[in-house]
């Protein structure tokens, strides 16, 4: 499964790993996976395939940033 770090204080959660099993799940390539991959640009490609509902998107981002 993904992880991420979030620095507290700053809104930036950043990628820090992705193994092949979550990259294969939700449709990604390893360039786009890549650790510092800012996790709003990872969900946003997730929500525009399909792997991340609109909903669940907006909650997560009100509540991370």
């Amino acid at each position: 499964m993904g992880r991420h770090r979030r620095d507290r204080g700053d809104a930036s959660a950043k990628l820090v790993l992705c193994n092949d099993s979550y990259i294969e799940m939700y449709g990604l390539t390893h360039a786009l996976a890549k650790p510092g991959r800012s996790l709003r640009e990872l969900f946003e490609h997730r929500k525009r395939v399909g792997t991340f509902g609109g909903e669940m998107f907006e909650q997560f981002f009100q509540k991370f940033g």
